[in-house]
């Protein structure tokens, strides 16, 4: 059991080394910026926020457009078969 901790020792040495040399070396920061910015360039746009009006104004309303008939003001009367 002592063999095999000494072995788990060894390897977790070894493996803080390499780490330490990367570091030092500057590529898990290069590493680091590219991952980064391909991340950023994956989620462009996804928590852009935009601004929408909420103020209230009232409708622009065309009478010539309006679904009901409007009375007739000046009408000649009803138009019915008869009358024709």
């Amino acid at each position: 059991m002592a063999v095999i901790r000494a072995v788990e020792a060894v390897i977790a040495l070894v493996l803080t080394v390499v780490l330490y040399h990367f570091a030092s070396a500057g590529a898990l920061t290069s590493l680091g910026h590219s991952v980064t910015g391909w991340y950023s360039h994956q989620v462009d746009g996804l928590f852009t926020i935009s601004v929408i009006d909420k103020s209230v104004k009232p409708p622009q309303l065309d009478k010539a457009n309006l679904p009901i008939a409007l009375a007739p003001e000046a009408s000649s009367g009803p138009n019915t078969p008869a009358s024709t």
